[in-house]
């Protein structure tokens, strides 16, 4: 678990701090547009990213396994269930064809922690 909670942390940390510096930017090779509500949206969303990576840290450096479960358990909640908002919105045309690796990483990472939280 050690291992999923330290990708989980660098890859939503550095999710978390583009979507709050810059969601334009971030979100700019799946093709989505934004408007002045969609950058607050945007920006919010950036917080809660970066809340899951403070939050896997910090499990990760507990070295409690209990707590450490609990949390690569509540990263594959987000990872699923954000994988069955996005794919909609792919198939829709919201995103480009770059929206299909966001999936697949989602996809992944869920996966992963289904197997670690297993393995705990």
């Amino acid at each position: 678990m050690g291992t999923f909670l330290l990708v989980a942390m660098i890859v939503e940390g550095l999710v978390g701090i583009a979507c709050i510096g810059s969601p334009q930017a971030a979100f700019a090779p799946s093709g989505m547009e934004f408007n002045p509500a969609a950058v607050l949206f945007g920006r919010v969303f950036g917080s809660a990213i970066f809340a899951l990576a403070v939050t896997a840290w910090l499990a990760r450096r507990s070295g409690q396994p209990a707590l450490m479960r609990i949390a690569t358990e509540g990263l594959f909640a987000y990872y699923l269930v954000s994988s069955l908002v996005i794919i909609p919105a792919q198939l829709a045309g919201v995103m480009n064809a770059t929206g299909w690796i966001v999936v697949a990483l989602h996809l992944g990472l869920a996966a992963w922690a289904r197997v670690a939280a297993a393995k705990g």
